[in-house]
This record gives structure tokens, sequence and C-alpha cells, in this order.
């Protein structure tokens, strides 16, 4: 019995000398930093905000899921594989690239399609959120090549920082926003404007180790004819996994 705790204490001694182990735990401890905090803030916004603003806000956000894995093309996946640092700064500017178009394209479609959609996800007196969409779709394709490329340079404490700074900010925006006109909005605000500030702040993490330098236009047409299995296979699963299950805006 003994022989097997000492066996138990060697494993877990190895467990956090490795450097794996360490980052495993560094950004556990901010994903769990953030979930209490959540947690704890949740008999907040409840107070402030009614159900019917929770209801259309969770269709907010699965419209916006659904469209973001076409957003980028999952070009963001493959940042952690290459070799070369130009061909990670290509994959990164690549992928922000499809998104600027992504996110125009959405737009144009909104404004075009207005009535339907408004009627249809019964958006009627949140005719704002055609502008929101768009917006939320470039925020988070522009913070996801950075969250990977965080990632491949093992910046695992600023990442953890980063999570915690997320949830802070949404739950500081949503609760500012609910003493505001655009109470309505609130939810939505604090989801995509928190997304901005944690880019921001990652973006300048990245930046003073200069790992985001623009490496010609050559450069992006190579990587997404190198990596093109990852928009080819790897957008129809997780397309299907977040349509299912949908909210259905009749339901509210």
């Amino acid at each position: 019995m003994k022989k097997v705790e000492d066996m138990i204490k060697k494993v877990i001694e190895l467990g956090t000398r490795s450097e794996f182990a360490k980052s495993v735990a560094i950004l556990s401890t901010g994903t769990f930093i953030g979930q209490a905090i959540t947690l704890i803030s949740s008999p907040i916004l409840t107070r402030l905000y009614s159900p019917i603003d929770f209801g259309y806000f969770a269709v907010f956000v699965a419209i916006v899921s659904v469209l973001l894995i076409v957003a980028t093309g999952q070009y963001e996946l493959a940042i952690t594989l290459p070799k070369k640092e130009k061909n990670v700064t290509g994959l990164v500017y690549l992928t922000w690239s499809i998104s600027f178009i992504t996110s125009a394209l959405v737009f144009v479609l909104l404004l075009i399609f207005k009535d339907i959609f408004l009627s249809s996800f019964k958006f009627i007196n949140y005719s704002l959120v055609i502008y929101f969409i768009p917006i939320a779709i470039l925020t988070y394709s522009l913070y996801q090549p950075v969250y990977y490329l965080g990632i491949r340079n093992k910046m695992f404490k600023f990442l953890a920082i980063s999570s915690v700074l997320n949830i802070i900010s949404t739950l500081f925006f949503q609760i500012a926003f609910s003493f505001t006109p655009l109470k309505a909005y609130g939810l939505m605000f604090g989801y995509f404007l928190s997304t901005v500030l944690v880019f921001i702040f990652l973006l300048l993490q990245l930046s003073r180790k200069k790992l985001i330098n623009f490496p010609g236009l050559s450069f992006l047409r190579d990587n997404a004819l190198r990596y093109r299995n990852f928009p080819l296979f790897n957008l129809f699963q997780p397309f299907a996994a977040t349509l299912y299950p949908f909210p259905y805006p009749s339901a509210m």
C-alpha cells in the first residue's frame, strides 16, 4: 500500500514539474475564476434584465455562433502547425481578411433582407441587431487567431488573464448598459465589447514580441491553398453541432 502511495506522489510531482501540467493549471485557473465570477454575478443580471431580454440574447448568440464557423474558414485551427513564423502570421492575416469579407457580406445581406430577418427571429423591437450581428462576428473572428497564436507561443499566463478580463468586462458593460436607453441591447453590447477589449489586450502582448508582422499578400494566397483542408473538411461538423439545438424564437 505504501509503495502505491509513493508512486502516486511521484506521478503528482512529475506532473507539477512538467511544462504541460503548468500550462494546463494556468489556463484552468483563469477559466475557473471566470466561471466563479459568472456564477456570482448571475443574480445581479437577472435583476437588471428580464427573461425576454435573455431569450433574445440567446438567439443573438446562437446566430453569431453559427456564422462564426464560416467567418474564419476554420483557418485559425492551423495556426499551431507551421514551422515557419511567416506562415503563421500569414494564416493570422488570412483569417482576418476572410472575417472582414464575411462580416461585410453578412451586413449587406441583413440590410437587404432586414424585414424578413427581423420578423423570422421575432426581432421586431430589436432592429439594431442587424448591426450588432456583423460587428460581433468581426470582433470574435479577429480574436480567435490571436488566441491560437497565444497558444502557439505558450503565452498561457496572458490567455488566463484574458479569460478573466473577458468575464469581468462583459459583466461591467452589461451592468452599465442596463442603466441607459439602450438597455434592451445591454447583454449584446457586453458580449462583443468585452471581446474587443480582450483582443486589444492580447494584440498588445503579441506586438511586444513582434509576432504579427505582415508577411505579404503572397503568403496569404499560399497559406490559403496549403491549409485548404481546414475549410473543406472542418466546417460541416462544427456547423451542424452549432445548429442543434438552436433556440426557437417563437417559444419566447
